[in-house]
């Protein structure tokens, strides 16, 4: 066989790597494939949380009895036992038929293994099928992180070790929501599905890891494999892993793991992990977490408790792979290990308290699954994928496989241990001593991660195999400071203290309102509503006044005599509140404790930065807000189950404690004693606040001291002085303020525009409420067509509005044509507040999406011209983050408000949008070159930017002046391959926006909700997708220019099509009478709607608004926008007036499958026709389209 040469590589592609590395989509490919065995693996382990509830009870078992306890803890046990002999197994197999090959052996066992499952009669063919399967397991998680971690690069080791992690969790979640519900045989069945996928697809599309091939020498399928796996120069690679190869041992026995300095560091470090993460309690939690839920005794039912941790845990290990090559493997696991041990704690607690039969766990039946769910998702994104990322990382290749197996067989054996002995421990010991020793496990742990662990984040295996040789493990080298960290937390019970104070209302104002209880109410009587806002607002009165006292003396007494002085009103207040009899003392007392708060909250961030050191400044800062928020929480937690005077006497302890602690361990800070010529003490101060003492740093406080008395304190200087000025604005000068300002600001119409769409989900339940006519405007019911038309008549107008922008827009400007289109947004909602006729209410609809449809198409032309090439795609989403931002006012809002008050409300931001716009925002830079006024767009640019480049305004002047030779003619249209592909883009990208059924959706929310049959009020559904909806919202704006817009547009549409069919399925079972299976999917309309507004604005809602802008030139634009505007809007109107009519012809089950349809047809169409413009400039995305390339 000829050998290909090195040289006939790099000339495939000797372009040099880039910076930012393209997303290798046959990698992930690759990666998911493999992954289907890692789904298997979660679906098995946790398989018996379903299944041990049949076997224990005499319906739908297969045994014909009912299993002992003992029968349930083997069927339970055998798995993990089975996984200690699988990873002997695994390191002989892995190195002598390759990685590929034993994957595929391992996937035909548990096919084996489900089949004798799903037909077994006997317990112990239920035996031999858990252990045999185990065996598989043990093996799989030897071998697969291997292969994910060996086909992997550099910049993505972590994100696709991790991803095994993902695929387990997955598994998990679809056991929790699947398995209650089928019988035994029909789920061992059904897990067999993506088996199926896995064989033909891994044999057919997936190579051989190229680490085992170049072990191996065999450099032809080497050099296939590589070329199949990289989507950049493979040359280099090639020959690092040959020269590696070649300086590794050859042999692989199991002393070669003790024999060297880096191999021993690296088999304690993978040792420790992996008996750190089953240690934690993890496999018995998850084996046994349908009967954890019912011991404790929550108002949840178990199964959707299961399928809530299921989901979180999925969430979590996404983000734990989406991040771990940015935040880096040690500080996800620190974060992991130290909240599974609070939430541990708390479930200790929980037991506790239950097993004590103390009356507070009646309130508490949150507690257990909320500590449950924060568990999984802290074991999620930390301690669960990551320990078999680094496992594969710390090994050379020659001694991987074996070092797997050891690693695996430590992890089953705890595992095994810990299963089996769970129930036995819960049984004697008790379930809070269970979940204490757990805890206790994962604080040690904690310690073991923080001193043994090293950061491998983007490191090659080859240097990471350098880092263990070396003599340091610990990446934080530096000794913690101890004396500046305990001054800080002293200072700090003031925080705690403000945060309790401002929260003290939320449990004291119940028990002065309580009839049931007024023995514990000091006034003896009921309190009013007015008595209730002033004790509630009268500490922030207080505290507005405070600061004026703290800065007349806290520069002659000093910042610590200032803090002790003036804690005294802090606990004089509380002492007071807790004797009182009086309202009038009451108020009183919030006043005082507000003066103080006010006082020494404005001291403890100076104190706190003039100690701390540059490199920990900015997290001693964030210890007033963490303190702040302990006090705040600690009101929550503790305040409910005390009188009021038990209360306040318990929040004096902290203030005592603080002037005790601080008046003989905190030191005064050294800029002030500087400030007072104190040197000696200055330099006493940072000697017991630094752990070594330096005297520069001495020089540095007294020539910045010396600096600062020259800066006069007037308010007037404030103005001059840019150092005062720059120094009030405490944000990084990167962010780019004055862009930001002018997008929200004009991002006020999209939070209209979705108000005004969602405006009918709240209203016509009003409007349909026999109970409540006296709210009705009209005096009775609305009809049917009455109801829709007055859905979807904003989308008529909406539909015509663009084309009143488009005459407009290029000749008076994009800013002057948004504010004189903003009026027919505000008239109609003074209309809708007075009308009481329907034909009122159907003009001003109309009208309202006129002056929607005009500024909508205006929005993302302004923003796509004023934006930068590196934020456009996030400040484009802005859009659709605002349009959801309107979208939940009204579900939140709404329901609460008369039909006039809500009408009147979002009058508001249209007044407000009238004014910030028409001061403070400039007109966007294109079009002020298009009118020739280049002064003012370099005035406009230097406001926009923060630092103002010329060379921008010349592009914009060259992008100008090439879109004028672009004729917009509907002939020129068809001719010009430009424009052409541009409105192909953005009208496909909006239809199938439209088709996806949103607008249908969210005018007729509360409705479909009320159909399902939910047991959630429709109204609290809404509002529950309303806030899913805004934070996946920005969060795509976080992503868009990451992860590209294709990416998101189709995972989006791909998402979307599984929650129709859901949501079609359900429907139709439920119009077809299945109404056992009915019952038991309670939870799909939520879940499918949830899913399906979560995959709208990761994608296809933002990121088509976001390409509108991007997609057209610059003459062309308005037009376009208008073009395909009005292609939204007709769609949204035809759409919302036939929904209800087509749901009642053929179902609500056909007409979700129809919108699924829909989004099938969209995904390829995205696939086949939308381009990637990440990163790129107006003028490069117009070359695109017109050339297919960018032109140098």
């Amino acid at each position: 066989m000829q050998e290909i040469p090195l040289d006939e590589i790099a000339h495939k592609d000797t372009s040099p790597a880039p910076k930012r590395p393209k997303l290798n989509f046959y990698l992930y490919l690759v990666a998911s494939i493999a992954n289907l065995l890692g789904f298997s693996t979660g679906n098995a382990i946790v398989w018996v949380a379903p299944v041990l509830p049949k076997l224990l009870s005499s319906a739908d078992n297969p045994l014909g009895r009912v299993i002992t306890h003992s029968e349930a803890s083997w069927v339970a046990g055998l798995l993990p036992l089975g996984a200690i002999f699988g990873p002997f197994l695994a390191g002989k197999i892995a190195d002598k038929i390759g990685r590929k090959k034993s994957l595929l052996v391992l996937a035909l066992i548990k096919v084996g293994s489900l089949l004798i499952t799903a037909y077994a009669h006997s317990i112990w063919l239920y035996y031999v099928s858990r252990f045999s399967i185990g065996v598989a397991i043990g093996t799989v998680f030897a071998v697969l992180p291997m292969y994910l971690a060996e086909i992997a690069q550099n910049h993505n080791r972590g994100t696709l070790a991790c991803s095994m992690g993902v695929f387990i969790a997955i598994g998990f979640n679809f056991t929790f929501l699947l398995g209650p519900y089928l019988t035994i045989q029909n789920f061992s069945l059904v897990c067999l599905a993506p088996l199926a996928v896995f064989l033909p697809c891994f044999v057919i599309l997936c190579p051989e890891s190229p680490v085992f091939l170049a072990t191996k020498h065999e450099r032809k399928q080497l050099v296939k494999s590589l070329l199949k796996l990289r989507n950049q120069s493979i040359e280099t690679e090639i020959a690092l892993l040959e020269t590696s190869q070649n300086r590794e041992p050859t042999t692989s026995g199991l002393t070669n793991l003790l024999k060297t300095k880096s191999l021993r560091k690296a088999f304690v470090i993978s040792l420790g992990l992996i008996s750190l993460q089953q240690s934690a309690g993890v496999s018995a939690i998850m084996s046994y977490l349908q009967t954890i839920f019912e011991a404790t005794g929550s108002k949840f039912a178990p199964e959707i408790c299961a399928m809530i941790t299921g989901t979180f845990q999925v969430f979590g290990t996404v983000l734990a792979s989406t991040i771990v090559d940015k935040a880096g493997r040690k500080i996800l696991l620190l974060c992991s290990s130290a909240g599974m041990s609070v939430t541990l704690l708390l479930l200790a607690v929980y037991f506790y308290l239950q097993g004590h039969k103390f009356a507070v766990v009646a309130k508490l039946s949150w507690l257990p699954v909320l500590s449950l769910v924060v568990f999984i998702l802290a074991f999620s994104f930390g301690l669960g994928p990551v320990p078999w990322a680094v496992m594969a990382e710390v090994f050379p290749a020659s001694v991987r496989s074996l070092a797997a197996s050891a690693t695996s067989v430590t992890c089953f054996v705890n595992t095994f241990v810990v299963t089996v002995a769970f129930p036995s421990m819960a049984l004697f010991c008790g379930m809070s001593n269970c979940f204490l020793i757990f805890a206790m496990i994962c604080l040690v742990g904690t310690v073991f991660i923080y001193k043994v662990v090293p950061e491998t984040k983007g490191r090659s295996l080859q240097e990471i195999q350098k880092l263990l040789e070396g003599n340091q493990l610990c990446t934080m080298s530096k000794k913690i400071n101890w004396g500046l960290y305990f001054s800080v937390l002293s200072i700090n019970l003031t925080s705690f203290l403000t945060g309790a104070a401002y929260s003290w209302t939320s449990p004291v104002i119940p028990k002065l309102n309580n009839a049931e209880k007024l023995e514990e109410n000091p006034f003896g009587r009921l309190i009013s509503p007015f008595e209730e806002s002033w004790l509630a607002s009268l500490i922030s009165v207080g505290a507005s006044i405070g600061p004026v006292l703290s800065a007349l003396v806290v520069d002659k007494i000093g910042r610590k005599k200032t803090l002790l002085v003036l804690t005294i009103p802090m606990i004089i207040p509380h002492l007071v509140l807790a004797f009182a009899k009086n309202i009038t003392l009451f108020y009183l007392s919030r006043f005082f404790l507000g003066l103080g708060i006010g006082s020494v909250y404005s001291i403890v961030p100076i104190y706190v930065g003039e100690i701390a050191e540059d490199g920990n400044r900015g997290t001693l800062g964030c210890c007033i807000s963490v303190m702040y928020v302990s006090g705040t929480v600690f009101c929550f937690i503790v305040g409910p189950f005390l009188t009021i005077r038990t209360l306040c006497l318990v929040l004096v302890a902290p203030a005592v404690f603080f002037l005790i602690i601080v008046s003989w361990h905190v030191p005064e800070s050294p800029y002030y004693l500087v400030m007072v010529h104190r040197k000696e003490e200055a330099e006493l101060a940072l000697r017991k606040l630094r752990t070594s003492y330096d005297e520069k740093e001495l020089e540095e406080i007294i020539k910045n001291v010396e600096a600062s008395k020259n800066v006069k304190i007037q308010l007037g200087q404030v103005v001059k002085s840019r150092i005062i000025r720059k120094g009030l604005c405490t944000m990084s000068k990167k962010i780019n303020w004055g862009l930001y300002f002018s997008v929200l600001s004009i991002n006020l119409t999209s939070f209209l525009t979705g108000a005004a769409y969602s405006w009918t989900s709240p209203v016509i339940p009003k409007l349909n409420n026999a109970e409540k006519l006296e709210e009705n405007p009209f005096g009775r019911l609305i009809s049917p067509f009455e109801e829709s038309w007055l859905a979807s008549l904003i989308s008529v107008g909406a539909s015509i509005g663009p084309v009143l922008s488009a005459l407009v827009v290029d000749k008076i400007g994009r800013k002057k044509t948004l504010l004189v289109l903003t009026i027919p947004m505000i008239i109609p909602h003074l209309v809708l507040a007075f009308a009481k006729n329907i034909t009122l209410y159907y003009l001003s609809r109309f009208f309202l999406g006129l002056g929607i449809g005009s500024v909508y198409s205006i929005v993302p032309i302004y923003v796509g011209e004023i934006a930068e090439d590196g934020n456009r795609g996030t400040l484009g989403c802005c859009i659709s983050v605002m349009y959801v931002s309107g979208t939940v006012f009204c579900f939140i809002v709404g329901p609460f408000l008369t039909i006039r008050t809500l009408c009147l409300v979002l009058v508001a931001p249209a007044v407000f949008f009238l004014i910030i716009v028409s001061l403070h925002v400039p007109e966007s830079p294109y079009y002020l070159v298009m009118v020739h006024r280049k002064e003012e767009a370099e005035v406009a640019l230097r406001k926009l930017r923060t630092s103002y480049d010329e060379k921008e305004l010349e592009e914009i002047i060259k992008n100008v002046e090439a879109s004028k030779n672009v004729k917009i003619r509907l002939g020129q249209v068809v001719k010009s391959r430009l424009i052409r592909k541009g409105v192909l883009i953005g009208s496909g990208l909006i239809f199938f926006q439209q088709c996806s059924g949103i607008t249908v959706i969210v005018a007729y929310m509360q409705s479909i909700f009320e159909a399902s049959g939910s047991s959630l009020k429709p109204e609290i559904s809404a509002i529950i997708i309303g806030l899913i909806q805004l934070t996946t919202n920005v969060v795509t704006s976080q992503l868009i220019d990451r992860l590209g817009r294709r990416v998101l547009l189709l995972g989006s549409l791909v998402g979307m099509f599984l929650a129709h069919s859901l949501l079609g399925l359900y429907f139709w079972l439920k119009i077809n009478g299945f109404d056992s299976i009915v019952s038991q999917m309670f939870w799909v309309p939520v879940g499918s709607l949830i899913l399906y507004f979560v995959m709208f604005t990761t994608g296809v809602g933002p990121v088509s608004w976001s390409m509108l802008g991007e997609i057209f030139p610059t003459h062309v634009r308005a037009h376009a926008s208008t073009f395909v505007c009005c292609v939204c809007s007709v769609l949204g109107f035809v759409l919302t007036l036939f929904f209800p009519n087509l749901a009642q012809i053929i179902g609500l089950g056909f007409t979700f499958w129809f919108f699924a349809a829909c989004c099938g047809v969209g995904v390829a169409f995205v696939w086949k026709v939308v381009p990637e413009t990440r990163g790129k400039s107006l003028l490069e995305i117009q070359q695109i389209l017109e050339y297919g390339s960018i032109k140098h």
